[in-house]
């Protein structure tokens, strides 16, 4: 077998899927790890967040714990049988049974990544490589650091690994490089455009003109070369790694922008630029990373300039534009209104997760035959010729035929080719594939609705799951959204008219349907 179709060369594409910048929403990450999920639970057990949660949300949170603990195969059968026995209900806090689930997660984070390395050496076939990739990922975002340490890391450490030996150094270098290593202290520098009004309280980090920050700059061994920047602020953190401390320190400014504008009226409004203190690379030039909530129908049917017949829509568009850029907390709200509102059903508003869950899950493997056609065409140009002028469906539905009929071309990207893996999966039980995505993207949505029920209940804005749950859901979103706008605009439909074909269409979908109707699920 050629390696490029090896599972080990599918483990590293998939882990580069999982933490690459550039990644397409459909190959991405919408899952936290089974220590994450622990930790969830313990967090929402804990005054003031458990009063902001219904039993039915602690519950839920309490099973995807049982399923993560059941299906991760690198806890062993003591542990997993200890583990079950802590989670037969919420645990008190400060109760034996909480911690009893604090003393047993932190056995797993102790050696995670070497679990994984013995796994790979003693028993690599015990996980797929998409499992193992996934679980993987999942652990060392969770911990805190950036996709994009994580993507220069794997890159590098992932040259000529070859077999399960390699994947077994690779999980033991990341424990030692990465996770024994901890976390480190950041000292960093951001400027402003213009200075503050008078009157107002600065804090001690506070420089409050040009010669004040060219002077930070000097004695940091920094060029002041072109620096114009009246004021600045220093802020000090610890982070995993420079560039999850830069997150964190815009997330910090952001805050403190939003308070300027309700104190003063007046914006703060921060430059680009940003110094990390004995960091030869600096400055950053580092807007506001995109979180990748896009609805492209918009543009491709010429409707951002047109408002529609359903006012809930056009303020649904504009309440998920906070999910794009505000503050995590804002973003979160946000996000979630704009979802409850087109998708809530009456007397239950977390229905919405699950609603938006399943047209998620329909749009999957459409986007995956649709990215595949555009990559084949420019490999072979014989599918090039075939696909020429035809429609997003149609290039979907004569890639998928290739597919089942295994005549599709072999595609040097391994990225590809796990996809094509994902697909023949598809092919085979397509309810079964598609109600498995829906479970998986349900959860993310559903710890959505928790995080904004913590911020707009309890004011809690200090949550431990705010970071995941905006990398896990808002391309998502987004994706979903796309599809709302696309059976409004093209098929006249409601949301929740499309919602109701959505899971009819998983329920019923099977192998013997023709390939046009799988790709089309949800219509045109």
């Amino acid at each position: 077998m050629p390696a490029v179709n090896s599972r080990t060369a599918v483990t590293l594409a998939r882990l580069s899927d999982f933490v690459g910048l550039r990644t397409p929403w459909s190959r991405s990450l919408w899952s936290v790890g089974t220590s994450f999920q622990i930790a969830e639970l313990l967090d929402a057990c804990l005054p003031p967040q458990a009063q902001t949660l219904s039993d039915s949300s602690q519950k839920s949170i309490l099973d995807a714990c049982k399923r993560a603990v059941g299906s991760d195969p690198v806890i062993d059968q003591r542990e997993r049988a200890q583990l079950n026995q802590h989670l037969v209900k919420p645990p008190h806090p400060g109760g034996s049974t909480f911690h009893g689930l604090l003393e047993l997660r932190a056995r797993i984070d102790d050696n995670y990544m070497l679990r994984w390395a013995n796994l790979f050496r003693n028993n690599p076939l015990a996980a797929g490589p998409e499992r193992a990739a996934r679980s993987i990922a999942t652990h060392l975002l969770d911990l805190g650091f950036s996709d994009a340490n994580l993507s220069n890391w794997f890159s590098e450490k992932s040259a000529g690994i070859v077999d399960e030996a390699g994947l077994a150094a690779l999980c033991d270098a990341a424990h030692q490089d990465l996770v024994a290593a901890g976390k480190s202290a950041y000292t960093m520098l951001f400027v402003f455009r213009t200075p503050m009004v008078g009157g107002v309280q600065h804090p001690p980090a506070w420089l409050p003109n040009s010669r004040s920050v060219a002077s930070w700059l000097r004695s940091n061994s920094f060029s002041t070369s072109g620096v114009r920047a009246p004021v600045g602020l220093t802020v000090e953190l610890t982070a995993r790694d420079k560039f999850s401390a830069l997150e964190q320190g815009w997330a910090i400014i952001d805050n403190y922008a939003a308070r300027a504008l309700m104190a003063t009226g007046k914006p703060l409004e921060a430059l680009d630029d940003v110094w990390i203190a004995g960091d030869a690379d600096s400055p950053f030039k580092l807007s506001r990373r995109s979180r990748g909530v896009k609805i492209g129908v918009l543009h491709r049917q010429a409707k951002i300039f047109v408002d529609t017949d359903d006012t809930n829509v056009d303020a649904a568009f504009g309440l998920l534009a906070q999910l794009e850029h505000s503050t995590p907390s804002a973003a979160i709200a946000g996000g979630w209104a704009a979802i409850e509102s087109l998708l809530g059903e009456p007397g239950d508003r977390s229905a919405a997760a699950d609603n938006l869950a399943s047209l998620v899950a329909c749009s999957v493997p459409r986007a995956e035959l649709t990215a595949l056609s555009y990559t084949a065409a420019d490999h072979d140009p014989q599918i090039k010729q075939v696909l020429q002028g035809k429609s997003n469906r149609e290039r979907a539905a004569l890639i998928g035929d290739m597919i089942r009929n295994q005549r599709f071309v072999a595609l040097p990207g391994t990225s590809d080719v796990a996809a094509t893996h994902r697909l023949d999966r598809f092919f085979a039980d397509p309810s079964g594939y598609m109600g498995e995505l829906q479970r998986s993207i349900s959860q993310a949505f559903h710890r959505l609705y928790r995080q904004r029920n913590h911020i707009l209940h309890g004011g809690i804005t200090s949550s431990i799951a705010l970071p995941p749950t905006l990398r896990t859901t808002a391309r998502l979103a987004g994706a979903g959204m796309d599809r709302i706008a696309h059976g409004l605009y093209v098929d006249n439909l409601k949301p929740l008219e499309l919602t109701a074909r959505a899971k009819i269409a998983i329920a019923m979908a099977n192998a013997g349907m023709t390939t046009d109707s799988l790709v089309s699920l949800l219509g045109t």
